[in-house]
């Protein structure tokens, strides 16, 4: 078979076609050059952020082991007054100094009943079941997409209602008011196991958690008396406890609700709620750099950045002792009881009711009563012999079943001596 060679590039698209596939073989080489420039090129700039990032690791490693500067002790923080508060010192912590005072500590809510004969059935005046509504605080997180506080804490008011059966209020007061304390304990209850959905995802939230409740108890009195007793878990306004009343009344007559100090056989608060949280004796309140703050807590871990503070228990003395003056003096006394150290206290010119109140009131603030000393003591200087009256001191004992002695006024020692021989 014979052809024409020549008649192959005839054509100028054949022309253009080998010219194009010669100029692409003698390319290859120069574009393994770029692409390979390319490669070294990313690896400098590995390299070079590699090395500025080991650069400051170094440079850290070297301050951390500076031995002039100890810089891991500066993320620690030292109280002057360990006896005051505490304090421990985060990564973000600041460095500096700050001047604290603790005034007051938080405290738990409290409330008590009136003093009821233990046998007496007084409640069986309530002829039908009792409802009534407690109010509690409660935090709930966020987590509704598009909302604006989500990620936060949401503070709120929650009703738990409570009904105690007519049956149980038709028992001797005893048994009453211990069937009352079981009715709020299970509506607490079944509020820590109950769904709620505060933030409207769709996701339940549960209706109030452990810190939140109340708890109630029923406690016996000398002489054969009752109280009902209620305290919220945490301290604080915000824990507050608030009621409404039944149709009947039932929580005034209790006196459990009542808006005044409980005094002697009187029910009430044991601490002063007031209106808010600047007022609220239930709140801690403190100073720092000359700044007054308010808080729920004793725990704090708002006031200094990075920094939380302890307030612990401010008096670092073996026992106190009150002069006869402060005998009435309750949010004085209840502070103090809050600390549960041994308390004496000096009766002046007391009457016998009033000595009673003081007691329950250290009690209920949390001094045992095997702490509690009562002093018979006469306000003349120098005290009349014949006004001394050393058997009061045998009838408080008696009376209140509490550990008694004698504060002396007269002149002389014979006195004092007969004092210790009763």
């Amino acid at each position: 078979m014979a052809f024409d060679i020549g008649s192959i590039f005839d054509s100028r698209d054949s022309i253009n076609y080998l010219v194009s596939q010669y100029i692409q073989l003698e390319s290859r080489p120069r574009d393994r050059i770029i692409e390979n420039r390319e490669k070294l090129t990313k690896k400098q700039q590995t390299l070079t952020t590699l090395d500025s990032k080991l650069s400051a690791l170094n440079s850290s490693a070297e301050r951390m082991t500076d031995e002039i500067t100890d810089y891991f002790a500066l993320k620690t923080a030292k109280s002057s007054k360990e006896e005051y508060l505490l304090a421990t010192a985060g990564s973000n912590a600041a460095l500096g100094t700050h001047a604290i005072t603790v005034e007051r500590l938080a405290i738990s809510d409290t409330r008590v009943s009136k003093q009821y004969s233990s046998d007496s059935t007084d409640l069986s005046s309530f002829g039908s079941d009792q409802t009534f509504t407690m109010q509690v605080g409660h935090y709930y997180l966020d987590n509704l997409t598009d909302s604006p506080t989500k990620g936060q804490k949401i503070y709120q008011r929650v009703d738990i209602n409570v009904t105690v059966a007519a049956a149980s209020l038709a028992k001797k007061n005893s048994e009453a008011l211990a069937d009352i304390a079981s009715a709020i304990n299970n509506a607490m209850s079944t509020a820590l196991i109950t769904d709620h959905d505060y933030d409207g995802n769709d996701t339940n939230e549960k209706k109030l958690d452990s810190i939140d409740i109340v708890r109630a108890e029923v406690v016996s009195e000398d002489g054969g008396n009752s109280r009902l007793v209620l305290k919220s878990a945490s301290s604080g306004y915000s824990y507050r406890i608030d009621f409404t009343d039944s149709a009947d009344s039932f929580l005034s007559g209790l006196e459990v609700s009542n808006n005044s100090q409980m005094s002697g056989s009187s029910g009430g608060f044991i601490t002063n709620v007031g209106t808010g949280v600047t007022d609220s004796l239930l709140n801690s309140k403190f100073e720092v750099n000359g700044l007054t703050f308010y808080r729920d807590s004793n725990n704090v871990t708002d006031a200094l950045t990075g920094v939380t503070l302890d307030l612990l228990n401010t008096f670092k003395i073996p026992f106190f002792k009150f002069a006869s003056g402060e005998i009435t003096n309750l949010p004085y006394l209840r502070y103090v009881g809050s600390m549960g150290k041994p308390i004496i206290l000096s009766t002046g010119m007391s009457t016998m009711e009033e000595v009673e109140s003081a007691i329950k009131v250290l009690e209920y603030s949390g001094t045992e009563k095997e702490n509690i000393t009562i002093l018979h003591c006469n306000t003349e200087y120098p005290t009349p012999m014949i006004d001394v009256n050393l058997k009061a001191m045998l009838t408080i004992r008696d009376e209140l079943r509490v550990n008694v002695g004698y504060s002396d006024h007269t002149l002389g020692i014979e006195i004092p001596i007969a004092a210790v021989a009763l």
